[in-house]
Order: C-alpha cells, then sequence, then structure tokens
C-alpha cells in the first residue's frame, strides 16, 4: 500500500469520489475478489457509507467498487474515470 490513511476534502476530489460512484455500472453475477483500499465516505449530517475500492497503479483498468457489506455484488468503473483515480489516489501528495 502507498499509504496507511489518506483523506481527501477538496471538491475537485470529492467531484470524482462522487463521479465514480453515481455512473459505476453493476456487475453480474456474484463476485470473488481481494480489496485494495477502505473507502468510507462521511456526509454533512455526520453519517457514513463504506466502500471496497480497487484502483491499482496500472494504466488501462476498470475499477471497482463494493458497497459494504454487500460484498458479493460490484460495481465496474470507467476506464476515464479509473485513470483520474488512480492519478488523484497514488500520485498526490
Amino acid at each position: 500500500m502507498p499509504f496507511t490513511e489518506k483523506v481527501f476534502e477538496d471538491q475537485e476530489s470529492i467531484r470524482l469520489f462522487v463521479e465514480a460512484l453515481n455512473h459505476a455500472a453493476q456487475m453480474e453475477g456474484v463476485l470473488d475478489y481481494g480489496a485494495i483500499f477502505l473507502m468510507t465516505l462521511e456526509m454533512k449530517d455526520g453519517s457514513s457509507k463504506q466502500y471496497h475500492l480497487n484502483i491499482e497503479d496500472t494504466d488501462s483498468q476498470r475499477g471497482l467498487l463494493v458497497h459494504l457489506p454487500d460484498t458479493e455484488h460490484g460495481y465496474t468503473i470507467s476506464e476515464k474515470t479509473s485513470e483520474k483515480l488512480r492519478k488523484l489516489i497514488y500520485e498526490s501528495e
């Protein structure tokens, strides 16, 4: 792992994560995967949602998003959005 914990609070980063959530396409079947990142979204009202987010530090990939606790069903993230997330996660300071 490139880090233990990373917090994104700027509007541009948040918009990118929201884009990934809103445009992810549901996958068919039951998943069998290993999680790379545990992502927690904290809302203004104090509630939170957790996801497994699989984005590797490689080009030309489609990311995986799994809304917890339902680890059997997943959503794919487009290559374009996955590349933006990869850069944000792995290349930002």
